[in-house]
Formats: C-alpha cells, structure tokens, sequence
C-alpha cells in the first residue's frame, strides 16, 4: 500500500493549529472529588504527576505538502519538467526505487527495477551538480504490443514519488498523456530522468526507513521545514508511529504539554485508549487527571471508559467513579457500564447505586439504556437496597405508572402489605380504603390489609372492619383479621359485625369459625347483641347443628322464657306440642309454665294441654292447677276435661273439692 494524505486532514490540521494556538497556555484544570462520595477503587489523582507546562503551539500556515509536488519527470519523459537546485534533496540515492511496469486491468506485470545497487546502465545514479536522479530502461526484452500501457514509477518503499503512463503506438514509439511522443534509441533504451525536491513527507518517510524513532523525524522536520506540532504528528501517524511514541515527539520536541498533545493525537484520528496510553506513558498521568483530559478533547463516556479500563485496568465500579466525578450523569454511566463492561441491568444498577446514584436516577438510566420495564426496575431497585418508598417515587415520577400497577411491582420484588401501605399513601396520597383495595388485588389477605391499615393509617377496629367489608371480605375473614391485629373478644367482633349489617347466621359462623365457641358461648354473644331466641336457635341449628332439646336448654340458660323457647323450637324445629313439652319438662319446667308455653306458644286448647300434661306424666292435680286459672275454667268444664283424659270419678271429686271448695 502506498501513502498519501489528503487534502481534507491537510485543512483539518491548519485548523486545529490555530485552535491550540489559542488553548496551548493553558493548564489543564482537574475538577475536585466531590464532597460525601462514595469512596471509588482508583488511584487518587495525586498518586502521579499531574500536566507538564505546555509551550504555545505555531500555527502551520499552509496545508501539509504532497510527496507528488516534490517530484517531476524530467525529459525525455516530461518536457515541461525543470528543476530547482535550491530546493533538490540529493539523499535520496539509496533509498529510491525506479519500477517499470506493463499494466494488465487492476494490476500491473513487472518488467524491470532500478536502484543505486543495479549493475550496468540501469543503475540508478545522482548528479547532484544538476539536481537529477538517472536510469535507463532498455525494453529489448519487454516484448511491448501496440495499445499497451507502460507505467514507470519512482518509490521509497510504500511511499509512491511519482508516476508515469505511458502507451504503445504502431511506430515502436511510446506517447504520455499529454500527447508527447517518446522514440526509443538504437538499443531500444529510454532514459528515465528525475528531480524530487526537499520534502516534510518524504523526508519522514526517508527518516523512518532507515530507522530513525518519532522524536528524532520530528525533530529533523521541525529544524528542516519548520513544521507546525500538529502537522508533525499526522506525518508520523502516516509512518505507522504509535500514539506514545508520537505523545514522545509532541512533549519532547515541542514542549507540549498533556493537553496540548492530547488535542493533536484525537485530531489525526487516535481513539480514546491510545491518547490514554500516551498521555499515562509520557505525562505519567494518573486515571482521573488522564479522563479529565479525554473528556475535554471531545471524548464521550464510553470511550473513556473503555480507555480507563484498557490502560488503568480500572473495574466497573472504578470506571463509574471516575465518570461520575467528571460530572456524567447516570444514564451516560450506565451506558458504558453496558457497552465497555458488558454488565446486565442488575449489576449496573448495583454500580448506580454505589456511585450513590438516587432511585429516579436509576430508574431513568436502566429504562433508557437497557429499555426495562417498571416490575424489572422494582427488583433492581430492592436488589440494591432501597426501600419501598425510593421505589414507588420512581416508578412514579420516572416511568409514569399508576398506584395500582406500582402496588403490584412492589408485592411482586417482595414488599409487605405494611411497606407498600405507606408508599402509596406517602407517594400518591392514597386514602385507606383505595390502598385496601390495591392490597387485596395484587394479593395480601385481610389480615395482613387490617395490620397495614392500622399501621399506617392508625384505623381502630370498627373503621377497619367497615374497610374489609367493602373491599369484599366476609364476615369469616374479617373476624379472623379483627381478632389477629386487635385480639379483641368474641362479643366486641360480633358487634363490629352486626353493625355492618351481617345478619345472625352469618355472624355466628364467623364467630365460630374463628374462636371456636360452645354453643352456650355463642348463644350468649347473640343474645348480648339483642337476637331474639328464635334468631339464635335458628344460628345454632345452622352453624352448630345442634338439635331441639340442646338449643332449647341454651336459650333457658340464657334466661328465656318456656314460651319463648317454645316459639323458637316450632319455628325452627317444626315442634309439635308433645314434643316442646317433653323438652319443657326435661328443662325443670312445671305444668303450669309448660300449660302457658303451650297455649302461648302454639295457641292450643285446654283439652290439647291437658292431654299433653298427663302424657308427661302429671297429675290431676297438677293438671287441674295449671288449665283452670290459665283458661278460667268451670268446675264442670274442669270436670269434664279430668274426666276426658281418663282421670277416676274419686279423683276428680278431690281434685275439684281442692279447686273449688266442697
């Protein structure tokens, strides 16, 4: 490959030596560590030297010289070719290379070459007294068809002087592109005569084949030609020379200092890590001085970071440190934490924060870098330690999610019913019974919605029972709930229930279902809330299953009436009146209160009591006490009843005597 530069890094260049012109007395200002930052794992910029002085740079005021210009043909080949001895640069002998081709589509066939150490005529020879360098081709052998394209050349290496084509024509002649004819001689000899001038170009080049190093080249060019820092440097970087060997030149040759070079080695196309080896190797900059400078020169984030890990062998969390104090924000950070350290979300987050990053600051870099969403972001942000409210905060302020979608993520990374309550009151200045809501959607039970409430909000147990029962809960879960948080009774719960409307059955198997309560006890608890015996006995069959006789002893406990119980028993067990009675009977009841209960409770007849009396086994007597004042019967009437239910003529007459004197 041969060289060339062109015209546009030539521009390129003026510019920029005008632009140093300007910054090249300056010293490079280092920002201070800020205050309260977390400590990052990188040598202090106090650890090595911080920038050399820089020496003002001269501007070059013309572009960079081709090596084309320096070179011309002289006649035969080029008419119009002169030579000025002033500028001719006679060094070039043994260097220089004379190649003659023959050209064949993209490439061209070989047919002779000359150099100061061929034999014969071909040899290439300097007369320095007329400043011209000589050859001669002799084409006997080169077997040359009419149309064909001669191309002749003169070289340093790669470095292509100059060139000529030249065609085949029907006389043997040979034409140049300008139309000039060429004969060849009697020996079919043509002379291949040269002049090239003092060059920058081909004089780093020169310098650089016979081994000279960086500093050496430039400083032959700035002593020669007088050349400009910045122009030096893209003739070395054309010579294939490294950014600290070029850094070496810039500081040893022109005084330039780190920020000076670092300007020059970015303009002729160095990346980041190269200016960042030479500005480490030859200013002996430590890591942040270094990225100060490369933020300065116009590199971004990532390529910084890149540098600091290649040259410094910095880590993640190193790299990040350095950039957060050259003031990248955490997006920009989190980016290279990507691009140059290939870390996943989680652990960029994890950088983020040990760089003392907030949530919002976060949550905004992981979704513009790594495109996560909210319920992603959540776990990241719990991962790394911050609490439910951080969390909410961003997910709300920074992606713009709703309470319920927020209250889902943080039940979903791990939060309690507690810690989500007060982030969405704290963040969206939910009511309780709307956070009652989002707890029992994205999942917590009614206990742990009654603790949370309570706790955040500092509910009483009435308030929150009234919550529960909207939300859906039934009476069961909200009993459970009242008693778990509050461990309250039985009787206060039931009364919390019945106030919200719950009816009797439902009550008591909430009751029953949590305290497990006897029947006595459960029974008590309703008559407390005013249930009537019937209401209860129905409870009690319902819930408890349990049978006539059992319920009618717990209302009689409970200190109802026989005729009460009696009602209760016929409208949920269907008694009839021998069945009531028996269980009266078996209650301790008399035949009086058991004659009452019967014709109250199932409005029945004397004779029906009376017959039901004497099935249970009493009396005359007891019988004849207990219907005749209850139903004002006669002596007759009383009589003919004794009598009907099978009672003997002598027992009836005591019986009567008794009742109504004899």
């Amino acid at each position: 490959m041969h060289k060339s530069i062109s015209p546009m890094t030539s521009l390129r260049l003026t510019v920029l030596s005008a632009a140093l012109l300007i910054s090249g007395c300056s010293q490079t200002s280092l920002p201070q560590q800020p205050t309260g930052q977390v400590p990052i794992q990188t040598p202090s910029i106090a650890s090595g030297p911080v920038a050399t002085p820089e020496a003002t740079l001269v501007t070059q005021s013309v572009p960079i010289p081709s090596a084309l210009t320096a070179f011309t043909f002289l006649s035969p080949l080029n008419q119009a070719g002169a030579i000025d001895l002033s500028k001719f640069d006679p060094s070039l002998t043994s260097l220089l290379t004379v190649s003659v081709c023959r050209v064949s589509g993209g490439s061209c066939i070989p047919l002779a070459s000359f150099t100061s150490t061929s034999a014969g005529s071909g040899q290439l020879r300097l007369d320095d007294s007329e400043g011209k360098y000589h050859a001669n081709w002799s084409a006997s052998t080169a077997d040359l068809q009419v149309g064909q394209t001669v191309r002749i050349s003169v070289s340093i290496t790669t470095l292509t002087l100059g060139s000529a084509d030249l065609t085949v024509l029907s006389s043997g002649n040979l034409r140049t592109p300008t139309g000039q004819l060429i004969a060849f001689n009697g020996n079919r000899t043509i002379p291949i005569k040269f002049s090239v001038n003092k060059s920058p170009v081909i004089r780093a080049h020169q310098l650089t084949v016979l081994g000279k190093s960086a500093p050496e080249i430039a400083a032959a060019l700035k002593a020669e030609f007088n050349l400009a820092a910045d122009v030096t440097a893209q003739l070395l970087k054309n010579e294939l020379f490294n950014s600290t060997q070029i850094g070496t030149a810039m500081s040893g040759v022109f005084a330039l200092g780190d920020l000076a070079t670092a300007t020059i080695l970015k303009a002729i196309d160095f990346g980041a890590t190269d200016v960042s080896t030479a500005l480490k190797t030859v200013y002996s900059l430590a890591d942040l001085a270094n990225a100060t400078i490369l933020k300065t020169v116009g590199f971004v984030a990532n390529e910084i970071a890149g540098a600091m890990k290649t040259v410094y062998l910095l880590g993640d969390l190193a790299t990040g440190g350095v950039l957060k104090t050259l003031s990248y924000g955490a997006d920009v950070i989190a980016g290279a934490m990507k691009l140059v350290f290939d870390l996943n979300g989680a652990a960029t987050g994890a950088v983020l924060n040990a760089l003392s990053f907030g949530a919002n600051a976060i949550t905004g870099a992981l979704s513009t870098v790594y495109s996560l969403g909210g319920a992603a972001i959540g776990g990241i942000l719990k991962a790394v330690g911050f609490g439910a409210g951080a969390i909410t905060g961003a997910l709300k302020d920074v992606l713009g999610l709703s309470a319920n979608v927020v209250g889902g993520i943080l039940q979903a990374v791990g939060f309690g019913a507690g810690a989500i309550t007060g982030a969405l009151k704290a963040v969206f200045s939910l009511s309780a019974d709307v956070v009652g809501g989002i707890l029992k959607v994205v999942g917590f039970g009614a206990s742990a919605i009654t603790q949370a409430l309570s706790d955040v909000f500092s509910l009483g147990a009435d308030a929150l029972g009234s919550i529960l029962k909207t939300l859906g809960f039934d009476a069961s879960a909200i009993t459970g709930a009242l008693k778990a948080v509050f461990d309250i009774p039985a009787a206060a719960i039931g009364a919390i229930l019945q106030g919200l409307g719950f009816g009797v059955n439902v009550i008591a198997s909430a009751l029953n279902a949590v305290f497990n309560l006897s029947g006595a006890a459960l029974g008590g608890i309703l008559k407390t809330l005013g249930f009537t015996a019937t209401a209860i006995a129905g409870a009690l069959q319902a819930v408890l299953g349990l049978t006539g006789d059992v319920v009618a002893g717990i209302l009689n406990v409970l200190g109802f009436s026989a005729s009460v119980i009696t009602g209760a028993l016929k409208a949920i067990y269907s008694l009839g009146g021998d069945a009531v009675a028996g269980i009266l009977k078996g209650l301790g009841y008399g035949a009086d209160a058991i004659a009452v209960a019967l014709k109250d409770g199932l409005e029945l007849g004397a004779a029906a009591v009376g017959g039901i009396l004497k099935g249970l086994g009493f009396g005359a007597s007891a019988i004849a006490g207990a219907l005749q004042g209850l139903f004002g019967l006669t002596s007759g009437a009383l009589s003919d009843l004794l009598g009907g239910l099978g009672f003997a003529a002598g027992v009836i007459k005591d019986v009567l005597c008794f009742f109504f004197f004899c």
